[in-house]
């Protein structure tokens, strides 16, 4: 999960080589140079609430905060989504090196990986 050129995209790895038809470091690159990209078979880099809307209470979604300044915009989403699409904070699975960002923010108790 990185935090982009204000906007929250799902990729595993910080930079785009590996997994896209881009170059460079997430980070570093425009949210519309990131969605022009290919992540395989013509898909697009998802956005975290496409991810939520996918899911669509099917799943427990794993968190993982990958770069820097993510928790309190994942934080914000997830309580969107607990406050107006239905879904509730242990929906959501922070995983151990993560849960440290979140504890520092009001509001926003996703469940540990430790927990399960």
């Amino acid at each position: 999960m990185y935090f982009a050129d204000g906007q929250l995209v799902v990729i595993h790895d910080d930079t785009l080589e590996r997994t896209t038809n881009g170059h460079g470091r997430v980070m570093e690159q425009s949210f519309s140079y990131l969605r022009s990209l290919d992540a395989g078979s013509g898909e697009k880099i998802p956005m975290l609430a496409e991810i939520f809307d996918a899911v669509n209470h099917h799943a427990i979604i794993n968190v993982e905060l990958k770069g820097p300044h993510t928790a309190a915009p994942v934080a914000a989403l997830i309580a969107e989504y607990v406050k107006h699409h239905g879904w509730r904070f242990e929906d959501f699975l922070v995983p151990r090196s993560s849960t440290r960002r979140f504890a520092r923010l009001n509001g926003c108790a996703p469940r540990s990986a430790s927990a399960r």
